[in-house]
């Protein structure tokens, strides 16, 4: 069975149709990286460099990071992980950041925003599931995000740029509900057939949909008027 990860928990919030076309029936040609998302790898890579850490390649696949993270983990981790990557049965996730402090786990979303929004709540709380349900003691959830006050001084010193919000609270909070969500998206990924869902406001919100232009055809030719 097809693994849940965050980027198909987070399809499944938006729409349980888009996650069952994802998972059984996924687009021929693959959609060019959008701007948000070309946005957030750039950022990634610039908080990667503001702390020393351990970055695991994703590069290979989710199976390949998972092996690599449980090698580090059983050599006795590493103080920052970026990009570690989890299991628990049928549910997987790449990290941002894992970090620790003595013996407190820290898990860090970050998001190439100015603040943090609605969305990125149920994204950590997903993680925070997981790396739970991994063996991973995780006490405090943080999404970092875009400093709007930051003021490049010099080019290349971008120490300062990202904040972080703690999240903990909110995350717990939501744990419950998140782990019922993820058991009926399992469900959805196995069906024969796609849920019957009408397009609606979820089609573009909170991102536009990639199967937009498929689920219109299905409705067949718009009426006369």
């Amino acid at each position: 069975m097809a693994w849940l990860t965050k980027s198909r928990f987070m399809s499944g919030r938006q729409c349980a149709k888009r996650l069952w076309f994802e998972v059984n029936q996924p687009l021929t040609v693959e959609l060019p990286p959008s701007v948000p998302m070309l946005q957030g790898r750039a950022f990634d890579a610039l908080v990667q460099q503001l702390e020393p850490g351990i970055v695991i390649s994703r590069e290979r696949g989710m199976p390949a990071a998972i092996a690599a993270t449980r090698r580090i983990m059983q050599a006795g981790g590493a103080p920052v992980i970026y990009q570690p990557a989890f299991r628990n049965g049928n549910l997987a996730v790449i990290a941002d950041i894992l970090r620790r402090r003595g013996a407190r786990s820290e898990l860090v979303e970050v998001k190439a925003s100015t603040s943090v929004k609605a969305e990125h709540v149920p994204d950590a709380a997903f993680q925070t599931l997981v790396l739970r349900g991994a063996k991973q003691s995780v006490e405090a959830v943080f999404i970092g995000h875009v400093d709007n006050s930051f003021v490049l001084q010099r080019r290349g010193e971008y120490a300062g740029i990202k904040v972080e919000q703690e999240v903990t609270v909110e995350v717990e909070d939501r744990l419950p509900a998140i782990a019922a969500q993820a058991l009926e998206f399992l469900a959805v990924m196995a069906a024969h057939q796609a849920p019957a869902v009408a397009m609606g406001a979820q089609c573009t919100s909170p991102y536009e949909c990639p199967f937009i232009e498929r689920c219109s055809s299905e409705r067949g030719p718009a009426p006369e008027y």
